[in-house]
């Protein structure tokens, strides 16, 4: 089914399953510590283009999207829709899963909530890149540094209410 004139609710039930990925595959569109890449899987590849092109053509906060241009080894196809990693991305994703919700009537959760965890972790990891020339020289030293580091980065996390981070935790309530 390749519609033209617009998704609507449940049009792609039974095509996207419920199951996704954050950040298992690389960005095309910037590095990894700009972009967040979600992939989804489709059942068929006009339903896959009707995903990419609903994420491409409905939201400002989406750089990119893609469908995988033939099948994958187990026959389905992958669209992978990319989001600027910034202060919002959690709002960015919500918005774009609560409306896939509607269209496939399958993330049948009713609350959805994004939180960044490790802020001086992510703070350090940009400094190094920035710094050095090979930011996994002494990776060990620098593990060791932010494992004493962790406890701090907990309460920074908390006054800065979680909005920056390099671990992003992803909750649904059913």
């Amino acid at each position: 089914m390749n519609i033209q004139e617009g998704l609507k609710a449940g049009d792609l039930e039974g095509i996207v399953e419920k199951q996704f990925t954050v950040d298992q595959f690389k960005s095309k569109m910037g590095e990894d510590k700009d972009v967040c890449v979600l992939s989804f899987t489709c059942n068929s590849q006009n339903g896959a283009k009707d995903l990419e092109t609903f994420a491409e053509k409905g939201y400002k906060t989406i750089l990119d999207a893609d469908a995988t241009p033939g099948t994958m080894e187990d026959g389905k196809y992958k669209v992978f829709i990319e989001f600027p990693r910034d202060e919002k991305l959690a709002p960015a994703i919500t918005e774009f899963l609560n409306d896939l919700k509607k269209l496939t009537n399958k993330f049948k959760f009713s609350k959805t909530k994004l939180i960044y965890y490790d802020s001086i972790g992510y703070f350090l990891s940009i400094g190094s890149k920035l710094i050095t020339k090979n930011y996994l020289n002494n990776f060990e030293k620098k593990i060791k540094i932010w494992d004493t580091l962790m406890p701090i980065s907990k309460i920074v996390d908390l006054i800065i209410f979680n909005l920056i981070g390099k671990s992003l935790i992803m909750i649904c309530i059913k």
